[in-house]
């Protein structure tokens, strides 16, 4: 099976919408809030290595806050609203969570310790974790799609997408759902032996090309009754998706007792506007001696 990495080549050149500004320092003992209420869109908050024991909040005015490289600059929380260009995080520990509205995000190198929240604003995501669920809520902000680029980046629980356009490659995940234009390609999607869907498609609107990953462990040894769970890929709502070249095993329930429907799936087709199914590997996906459908 032979990979391909150059469609997520133009990911990895991206710029800052941000217009070049003034630098503001930040040491220990001095406050970030401070320094993001005194700055202009287009500045620069530099914060030296530290932690800031602060609840940073942005409104309205697109800045910059970079830690130095290396270090453990840590700050509580980050809340931003109606920002109408990104904001860039560069270098920064955040123990809890990040939430944006009408906002864009760019974090690189980044560790959230709670989920990233985005809510109507698009979000570039490199080289960073979250402590569990990422999510995307909406396809457009003020009648402009939203985007998303997530890459060679940790969510260890769910990612929710939803946004206009997304490329997510090169990242471990848990399980997702998507919706919108997306291309997700060279992920690592464990299911850790748990209950789930590796990727879940879904939406009339929504067109995914799935390629080059490796979909494993959503398994169960479970005597119970269930449905719709231990599958690999699921494409749903009327979606459309070329699914070609990924590696899929371990779906299934290993317990012989309990009805089972629509479960043990690598790949389950449900509703589609059209979906291809190309080059594909899949093993030990089944459900052992159920008594369903």
């Amino acid at each position: 099976m032979k990979f391909h990495t150059l469609s997520i080549i133009p990911l990895l050149i991206f710029g800052t919408t941000l217009a070049h500004g003034a630098v503001i320092m930040v040491s220990p003992g001095q406050s970030i809030q401070a320094a993001v209420d005194g700055a202009s869109s287009g500045d620069t908050i530099r914060i030296l290595n530290g932690t800031y024991g602060e609840q940073i909040t942005i409104s309205g005015k697109a800045v910059s806050l970079v830690g130095e490289a290396g270090g453990t600059i840590q700050i509580s929380k980050l809340s931003a609203v109606n920002i109408d260009a990104f904001i860039r995080i560069k270098n920064i520990r955040i123990d809890g969570d990040v939430n944006g509205t009408t906002t864009d995000f760019q974090m690189h190198d980044c560790q959230i310790s709670g989920d990233v929240m985005v809510n109507r604003g698009s979000l570039v995501f490199v080289q960073s974790s979250v402590g569990a669920n990422l999510l995307v809520n909406h396809s457009h902000r003020s009648n402009i799609p939203t985007t998303v680029k997530i890459v060679k980046s940790t969510i260890p629980e769910k990612l929710t997408c939803k946004a206009g356009t997304s490329i997510i490659g090169y990242n471990s995940i848990r399980y997702a759902h998507i919706e919108g234009n997306s291309e997700i390609v060279g992920n690592h999607f464990n299911g850790r032996s748990l209950f789930g869907i590796g990727i879940d498609v879904n939406g009339s609107q929504t067109y995914a090309r799935i390629h080059n990953n490796r979909i494993h462990s959503y398994n169960k040894s479970d005597m119970s009754h269930f449905n719709t769970k231990c599958i690999g890929i699921r494409i749903i709502g009327y979606a459309k998706a070329d699914i070609t070249n990924n590696l899929i095993h371990d779906c299934h329930d290993g317990h012989g007792n309990g009805d089972e429907y629509k479960a043990g799936l690598g790949i389950f087709v449900e509703s589609t506007r059209g979906t291809t199914i190309l080059g594909n590997a899949l093993w030990n996906c089944f459900v052992h001696g159920g008594t369903g459908s």
